[in-house]
């Protein structure tokens, strides 16, 4: 990639365009890795198109929950798939979520794959790049990697020290909000012994405002045996009443001056 040139031009050049370096690279890699890589294509088009329990991939695909079983495996062990499971909960856990880790298999099999015979002369990269990827869809793809980039971030604080506590796990959490008596999630959860940090990632183009600070905090009710940190994390920044709050209860605030600072 070009750092002089936009993502969108980017993005066009190497990976729309037919001679573009990235175009048909997942296919080049599955090749040279596996066997059968129709089946494993046909497990990250289902984990892309939205089915991330291990059921709901089966049923997509037709095929025998062993098998599926076996190449989720072989994915997981070349870095293609992750599979996730609620932050402080076991790795068998019934609550487990399929998604593809790796971030250009993601976006390939989520903006290319199903078209590329039509990339392939039918119509102008430029053109499919408005009508399919363009700005909003393409921010609603990267929330999720977002998230990760946060939780790296938290990671680091933490091994220096620089958290308040010493979490023994960080991740995602999803599940039942006895409280709130529904199904909740949260974006990410730092768990320590007696005392928890909560955090809700927005990448958007609008501010981070009251009534998703209010949806954190009511989701928190979940963990109401716990001291109870609070850092959000908003690509466009804070709303002035959100600010105001978080200054007077001492809730951390980080925008991508602060998640990129080295310091």
């Amino acid at each position: 990639f070009d750092d002089t040139k936009s993502i969108k031009e980017n993005i066009i050049r190497n990976c729309l365009s037919t001679n573009g370096y990235l175009f048909n690279e997942p296919n080049t890699v599955l090749r040279m890795e596996l066997n059968e890589t129709q089946f494993y294509k046909d497990i990250m088009i289902a984990i892309s198109s939205g089915s991330s329990t291990f059921n709901d991939i089966s049923t997509k695909i037709y095929d025998e929950k062993a098998k599926v079983a076996k190449y989720l495996k072989v994915l997981i062990n070349l870095g293609i798939i992750e599979k996730e499971v609620p932050c402080g909960e076991k790795e068998n856990s019934r609550n487990s979520l399929y998604k593809i880790a790796d971030n250009y298999f993601a976006f390939w099999f989520k903006f290319i794959y199903k078209n590329q015979s039509m990339l392939n002369g039918l119509i102008d990269p430029k053109i499919y790049y408005d009508l399919e990827i363009n700005k909003e869809n393409l921010n609603r793809f990267l929330g999720y990697r977002f998230e990760k980039i946060c939780m790296q971030y938290l990671k680091k604080k933490s091994y220096e020290g620089k958290l308040g506590f010493y979490p023994y796990q960080i991740g995602r959490w999803w599940g039942n909000n006895k409280v709130l008596k529904k199904e909740d999630e949260i974006d990410i959860i730092a768990l320590g012994k007696e005392k928890i940090l909560l955090s809700e990632c927005k990448y958007t183009s609008s501010l981070f405002d009251n009534k998703e600070l209010n949806d954190l905090l009511d989701s928190s009710k979940a963990f109401n045996n716990k001291i109870v940190d609070i850092m959000i994390f908003s690509k466009s920044g804070f709303t002035k009443e959100v600010i105001k709050r978080c200054n007077d209860n001492n809730y951390k605030m980080i925008n991508l001056d602060n998640l990129f600072d080295i310091n």
